[in-house]
């Protein structure tokens, strides 16, 4: 038995690091590029893009291959609410996959991606599975045109 647990620690570590070495592209170039890869579509007029990046993965055999991506933006709440309900996001627990951002821990984020406090933020995730891996953060305060900043992303 301790030689399978063995075997299978050690197959795990070796499909990470296969994982991890995966190439990829970082595409921050073109803010809208990016938001229409993001979210499938054209955007809107009444948002206004403020950082985007993408991490596009190489295809590899084995390898779930999808984008990683952060965006933070500024839209009204009737895209923050059609947003919720396409990315299947619900209101997250505080603490639920946030402690990085809170503790300036290693997210992987960029460093303009949801400044502290976290209290000033509605916190949503991805609610369908027990790997909160799409999260959104939205600012309680509004900006003065009614608007809100939002910070999403997938890893």
């Amino acid at each position: 038995m301790r030689l399978l647990v063995a075997a299978a620690a050690l197959a795990a570590g070796g499909c990470r690091s296969y994982v991890d070495s995966t190439p990829r592209r970082v595409l921050d170039s073109d803010p809208r590029a990016s938001y229409e890869r993001i979210f499938g579509q054209g955007v809107p007029r009444d948002v206004d893009i403020v950082h985007a990046v993408v991490v596009d993965y190489s295809w590899r055999p084995g390898v779930v291959t999808t984008d990683d991506w952060a965006i933070e933006l500024i839209a009204p709440r009737s895209w923050i609410d059609e947003q919720l309900r396409e990315l299947r996001l619900s209101s997250a627990d505080p603490d639920w996959g946030f402690e990085d951002l809170e503790q300036g821990g290693e997210s992987g984020l960029p460093d303009w991606y949801a400044p502290p406090p976290l209290d000033g933020y509605e916190r949503y995730a991805l609610s369908l599975t027990s790997i909160p891996y799409v999260h959104m953060l939205v600012a309680k305060a509004p900006e003065p045109d009614s608007r809100h900043r939002v910070f999403a992303w997938k890893r």
